[in-house]
């Protein structure tokens, strides 16, 4: 029994290729950090900072304004606003630029390189994907155990947080990226709390400008829809040019 193939049958099968194949490379690239890649321990405790999962890249920024209640004014060398962005990341090695609004209005401005291994500037950075009972390590404040999970809003987005209470400190972290979000503190030696909560980012939905996830959306479908014009486009100038040759 033989197989008949039209010129119409083979010009569907050549537009079926060719929409796939463009849709593919219109597609944005998603690479998504699973739990599974974060550090992982026992629940005793001990250390394991090898296979760190790094959440953020070289553009992201954060903002973070700082308030302060209780008897008493804060020392004006304090921030009342800061923002951190990273400038680079090579591995687990995270560089960023810090700049501070004090409480007397000068601002000052540093660079910093850390590895994600023994911790990040003030806490700024974290492994990303931990979870309750999973340990990591910083510098400044050795085994850090993370005490669970919650869900609530920081920078105008619904996030996934995990945090952890230490040194009379209680801090939380976005769950995907690792980044700081709010923590809540005594400042040493007086019956001042300080709390810190990040307020812009361009991570996820940015308060002070429009919607940048409706934005990407848009962008994606208006390449869909080109790509399957210019494949329809294709597709009626073939079945044309088949027509007039078996003609």
């Amino acid at each position: 029994m033989k197989t008949h193939v039209t010129n119409t049958s083979l010009v569907a099968f050549l537009v079926l290729i060719l929409t796939t194949t463009a849709l593919v490379d219109a597609s944005p690239t998603v690479v998504e950090l699973t739990p599974d890649t974060a550090a992982k321990v026992a629940l005793t405790g001990s250390t394991v900072n090898a296979n760190v999962t790094v959440g953020v890249k070289a553009g992201d920024w954060m903002e973070y304004n700082v308030t302060y209640v209780g008897s008493g004014d804060p020392p004006e060398e304090y921030a009342n606003w800061f923002k951190f962005q990273i400038t680079d990341v090579q591995g687990t090695s995270i560089t960023g630029k810090m700049i501070y609004e004090m409480l007397n209005g000068t601002t000052t401005t540093s660079n910093h390189t850390y590895d994600l291994k023994s911790g990040v500037l003030n806490l700024l950075v974290v492994p990303a994907g931990l979870k309750y009972a999973d340990v990591f390590y910083h510098e400044d404040y050795g085994n850090i155990t993370i005490a669970g999970t919650e869900e609530s809003t920081y920078a105008g987005g619904t996030r996934t947080a995990f945090y952890a209470t230490f040194t009379e400190k209680k801090v939380y972290w976005d769950k995907p990226t690792g980044i700081f979000l709010q923590s809540e503190q005594v400042l040493n030696g007086t019956e001042i709390a300080q709390k810190v909560m990040i307020s812009a980012t361009n991570r996820w939905i940015d308060p002070n400008a429009s919607d940048n996830s409706e934005i990407d959306n848009i962008v994606f479908y208006a390449k869909i829809i080109a790509v399957v014009a210019t494949v329809a486009i294709i597709a009626v100038l073939l079945i044309r040019m088949m027509k007039k040759r078996e003609k």
